[in-house]
């Protein structure tokens, strides 16, 4: 008993540290010089960046669309929601084909920062790669959640709008 209850402690303690690990942005690392592998990175936190504003302006949109549902008014058939949102669709889209090629490139670019000169670049440059493969793979993470609230927010727009 005594055994179960220090293996919960433990739990309890760990598990919202983990958590809130995983919660926190990360953050894009400096340039080590090596042309290739900077361009890899920076694309990669582009992504990863523009992801996390898509997230916010979604966000912005389904309280403007509550609201407008709220108040019980109808909008315009050239409502700038909806142009938001179908743009919105859009870069998803572009995004999620160019998260999947930077992703073929991650072994790759892993290999090759193992292989930059001068060696002293090689710790930096080998962060830098597992930085950005870490972003690609929250961009990845997000994005299915983000073309689902996009369809949805999408069809409650249309539901709203002048005919």
């Amino acid at each position: 008993m005594k055994k179960l209850f220090t293996i919960l402690l433990l739990a309890a303690a760990v598990l919202p540290a983990f958590s809130q690990e995983e919660e926190k942005d990360l953050k894009r690392p400096d340039n080590v010089g090596d042309s290739e592998t900077d361009s890899f990175v920076n694309q990669s936190f582009d992504l990863y960046e523009a992801t996390n504003k898509t997230n916010k302006d979604l966000k912005a949109i389904e309280g403007d669309l509550e609201k407008i549902e709220k108040d019980g008014n109808k909008i315009k058939q050239d409502a700038d929601i909806l142009k938001r949102l179908y743009a919105i669709q859009g870069e998803i889209r572009s995004r999620d084909e160019k998260a999947k090629e930077l992703d073929n490139k991650a072994a790759d670019m892993a290999k090759h920062a193992k292989d930059i000169r001068p060696i002293k670049l090689v710790p930096q440059a080998t962060k830098n790669v597992k930085s950005a493969s870490a972003a690609l793979k929250k961009t990845n993470d997000m994005t299915p959640a983000q073309v689902k609230k996009t369809e949805e927010l999408i069809r409650r727009a249309e539901n709203i709008v002048e005919k």
